[in-house]
């Protein structure tokens, strides 16, 4: 059985405009074509995809002042063009569309000229259209296929953001978020602030318990970590024995009392921990706060929240600190020793 190409199950049928047509121009023609997306063009080659929730995003946001009819859509398509030749296979589009975190992947001819679009819903309808009996695809034979690889791409994509041994984020799924509250930062100052917390003595831990019964503490820290945030706060596993837990809409105060919470929450597991001081499994955790510096981004908020873990540890562990920069005022440390 030979592999679906792109050209097969592609959307041939999807509006082009060039770059200099502005987002007034995309959203009439997605009005009038009825159709999820448009392909943004520079001499007939595709350099973006624009769709209907990135219209909507627009129309909510705000241009220096502009309206709509003023802003080119080369302003606001990626500036890193991805596209798919109709020839490949669809199993190297789809782990394209998976690695980029794309919805959308313009389809080229050998020439580069745009030709069409192949999107993850599109398959999914197409999918839906060929009833389980090869209508609308050709033969069973694809619908089967597509059947496969959508089923083998939604079990990738759920793997791919998730720990698989404790369940919270992983680091893919951090960066990912921790780069969309940076933007939601630049434009609009939403504050967010970022905790790093550490098991206090874990190699200690694995060395008295064994590695089973360190792996079913990670799991019970990262499952209490979990049940006391926010439904919009995200945990997500660091490495090791440490998380990044991010906290949108949240300045520096109210992420030292989530901290202060937390530092406690885990030490009323009494989970024992007969080679640490404090007796029981201990978190250590480090607070920082992204500033409205213009040189900032998600990797210096992290690099604050780090040098607070380590200062949370060398004043003994089980307690949350906030690392001094100059910006900010001494540093706080709050123990539960």
């Amino acid at each position: 059985m030979n592999s679906l190409t792109v050209a097969q199950v592609m959307e041939v049928d999807v509006p082009r405009l060039d770059v200099d047509a502005t987002v007034e121009d995309a959203v009439r023609t997605l009005t009038a074509a009825r159709c999820s997306c448009v392909v943004v063009i520079s001499e007939a080659a595709p350099v973006g995809v624009l769709s209907e929730a990135d219209c909507v995003t627009l129309l909510c946001d705000v241009f220096d002042g502009r309206s709509l009819a003023g802003v080119r859509l080369g302003e606001v398509v990626s500036t890193r063009s991805f596209s798919i030749q109709q020839n490949d296979s669809v199993e190297r589009a789809m782990e394209l569309a998976r690695s980029a975190d794309l919805r959308y992947l313009p389809v080229t001819d050998a020439r580069g000229r745009g030709v069409g679009v192949l999107s993850r819903d599109g398959l999914r309808d197409r999918l839906a259209a060929a009833g389980g009996k090869g209508r609308g695809l050709g033969s069973r034979d694809v619908a089967q296929q597509l059947r496969m690889l959508i089923d083998a791409n939604n079990q990738l994509q759920e793997a791919s953001l998730e720990d698989p041994l404790t369940g919270a984020g992983n680091r893919r799924a951090m960066t990912v978020d921790l780069k969309y509250a940076d933007r939601l930062k630049r434009r609009y100052g939403n504050d967010y602030s970022v905790l790093l917390v550490d098991i206090d003595f874990f190699k200690k831990y694995n060395d008295l318990y064994g590695h089973a019964a360190g792996d079913e503490a990670l799991r019970r820290v990262a499952e209490e970590l979990g049940s006391s945030i926010r439904d919009c706060d995200r945990v997500f596993r660091y490495g090791g024995e440490e998380f990044l837990i991010l906290l949108p809409e949240t300045a520096l105060d109210g992420a030292i009392v989530l901290a202060r919470r937390l530092v406690g929450r885990v030490a009323e597991l009494a989970l024992p921990h007969e080679s640490s001081g404090h007796r029981v499994v201990t978190i250590s955790c480090g607070v920082a706060e992204a500033h409205d510096d213009k040189d900032e981004n998600w990797e210096r908020v992290v690099e604050r929240a780090d040098r607070g873990l380590y200062q949370a540890k060398e004043q003994g562990r089980n307690r949350c600190s906030e690392a001094c920069v100059e910006t900010q005022p001494a540093r706080r440390s709050i123990s539960f020793a």
